[in-house]
Formats: C-alpha cells, sequence, structure tokens
C-alpha cells in the first residue's frame, strides 16, 4: 500500500481507535495498553494544516489594495480551505 500525505482528522483517528478499545475490552490488558499507546501519540502529532492560519494568511494578503479585484475568487478559496476541500453534499 502506497501512503501518501492526505490530511486527515486526528478527531476520526481517534475515534476508530476508542472504538477499538471498546472491542478489545478489559480482558486484553496488553492490547488496550498498546491502543492507548497508539492514540497518545496520535494526539502528540503536530498540526500539518491549520485552517485559521491559513485563512489568516489569506486575510493578509487581501489588505493589500492591489490585489483587492479578485476578492471574490478569495472568498471562494477560503470556503474552500475552510471545508478542507470537501465539497459539501
Amino acid at each position: 500500500m502506497v501512503m501518501s500525505d492526505d490530511l486527515i482528522s486526528r478527531r476520526a483517528v481517534i475515534t476508530i481507535i476508542e472504538n477499538k478499545r471498546l472491542l478489545v475490552g478489559k480482558h486484553d490488558l496488553s492490547a488496550e495498553y498498546k491502543l492507548t499507546g497508539v492514540q497518545e501519540q496520535i494526539e502528540r502529532l503536530s498540526v500539518a494544516y491549520d485552517v485559521d492560519k491559513v485563512v489568516e494568511q489569506i486575510d493578509n494578503i487581501m489588505e493589500d489594495e492591489s490585489i483587492r479585484f479578485c476578492e471574490q475568487a478569495v472568498n471562494a478559496a477560503k470556503r474552500i480551505v475552510k471545508s478542507g476541500g470537501v465539497a459539501d453534499e
């Protein structure tokens, strides 16, 4: 399997791990301990993409009057960034 640098939801991964921990239950403490360790590592991962910082940078660019003409395009770009590139369905 080839891995890519796709951005995924940390919350979704933690939910998967928590669900697995529920399936393992208290009868297998070793597996539960390992899953807890994995979850802690995921929680400590640095953020690869900060939506608020990207939008802030876009807003800072828009302060430059020379590019003000493209405000609609920039607003559309901000909507895309905020949605993570996933279209509303």
